[in-house]
């Protein structure tokens, strides 16, 4: 004998999380940090694509070679989490994320959001700069010097979305 129940079955998906990142400019020097909101103590997990790059709708479903990174973090009991992403070469991006719960439930991808590298123009200016100096002083001084730089960066230097920092500069003549 067999008997047949029928149960209701429900499917409670969890929430994609949300990505509280402008589409932003950054010099490829600085870390780009990435904030947002999900599920209470969930798993956050980041990808971090070329711009281009399709989601056929699926998690995992890039292009291995349209990937640039991917990275994990958690979100607090209030549903906050942060991530910090360095080394992302020169380019334009997308970062997604989605969620993992505790019964290891994954949500859709989140919105994206767009970002891009640039060149590290101030590291190559203050080069440049430095060149310049040394050029010009091997000319006047006619003889060798000792060229001390130290760098350092003003909190609150910040112009549009670059640090700007400063230089000191000691020549020493020998």
């Amino acid at each position: 004998n067999v008997t047949l129940i029928q149960v209701p079955l429900r499917v409670e998906p969890i929430v994609a999380p949300f990505l509280d990142a402008p589409s932003i400019t950054l010099d490829r020097d600085l870390p780009l940090v990435v904030r947002g909101s999900a599920p209470t103590n969930s798993l956050i997990t980041l990808t971090v694509v070329r711009e281009g790059a399709i989601l056929n709708g699926l998690i995992g479903s890039f292009t291995q070679s349209d990937i640039v990174t991917t990275q994990t973090t958690t979100s607090d009991s209030t549903g906050e989490w942060q991530a910090v992403l360095n080394n992302i070469p020169k380019g334009h991006y997308q970062v997604y994320a989605y969620t993992q719960d505790d019964r290891g439930a994954v949500s859709e991808y989140s919105t994206p959001s767009s970002f891009t590298i640039e060149r590290s123009y101030i590291w190559q200016d203050i080069g440049s700069i430095l060149k310049r100096i040394c050029t010009a002083l091997w000319r006047e001084s006619g003889g060798w010097f000792l060229l001390s730089v130290a760098a350092y960066v003003v909190v609150g230097s910040v112009i549009g979305n670059y640090v700007w920092p400063r230089l000191l500069v000691f020549v020493h003549k020998i």
